[in-house]
């Protein structure tokens, strides 16, 4: 069995000292084992507590045992409409949903976020006030905007509720906002926009207006969209 250096120290001593008295030298009986119980059962409610582990860079990081885990909840996503398998090919409305949003503006028809999907593809996203209309008409106009198709109208990709709210999605448009372009603002990020332009913008939303206005629902219904302000000069 080894000895410690305290005993073999302790040892020494006492030899060296009965020698010097003419007597029979013997080891010392070894030092009661109390003193180190009890700094044993002290470090026990410590070790029990916080686990201590060092990385090779020498910090020393205190870890709590029974850590509870992050729970990512995810609401289900019913689906209103889909153009051309977007879901599957970018993301689906439930994931969408939980995506970090920036928002772009305030409307009539709700709130307009600009939504950055994990794939890179960025998209606009409108969320539908509550109340507004009733669901199966939202649900009936969605889809009929989202068949129809025309030059001066941005395609829409996906809709569908989720938490009681409907979401709409399409087509992103990186031109910055109409409002700046047309008047301006103090700062000016944009420098407002020639007169040929202004009068190009007035024309592209007319002839687009005038489409939505001659079509006809199944029901043989003639829809009527909004209104249009006067705010191009």
């Amino acid at each position: 069995m080894k000895r410690t250096l305290r005993e073999i120290s302790s040892a020494a001593f006492w030899r060296s000292e009965r020698t010097e008295k003419g007597e029979k030298p013997h080891p010392p009986h070894p030092p009661p084992p109390l003193l180190g119980s009890v700094a044993a059962v002290r470090e026990i409610p410590l070790l029990a507590v916080k686990w201590r582990t060092k990385f090779s860079d020498g910090k020393v990081t205190n870890i709590t045992p029974g850590s509870v885990p992050e729970v990512k909840v995810t609401l289900p996503a019913k689906l209103i409409f889909e153009q051309d398998g977007f879901a599957k090919k970018y993301c689906d409305g439930s994931e969408l949903a939980q995506l970090p949003k920036v928002m772009l503006g305030e409307g009539t028809m709700g709130t307009l976020f600009k939504l950055i999907l994990n794939c890179g593809f960025i998209v606009t996203a409108r969320v539908i006030r509550q109340g507004l209309v009733k669901p199966d008409d939202i649900e009936l106009w969605i889809n009929f905007f989202g068949g129809i198709r025309n030059t001066w109208l941005l395609p829409m990709h996906l809709s569908f509720w989720c938490g009681g709210e409907a979401f709409v999605v399409y087509e992103y448009l990186c031109l910055g906002s109409l409002e700046e372009l047309l008047h301006g603002s103090e700062g000016i990020r944009y420098t407002p926009l020639s007169w040929e332009v202004r009068k190009h913008i007035a024309l592209c939303a007319a002839m687009a207006i005038d489409f939505i206005h001659n079509q006809v629902t199944k029901k043989a219904a003639t829809l009527s969209v909004g209104w249009l302000r006067q705010a191009i000069s």
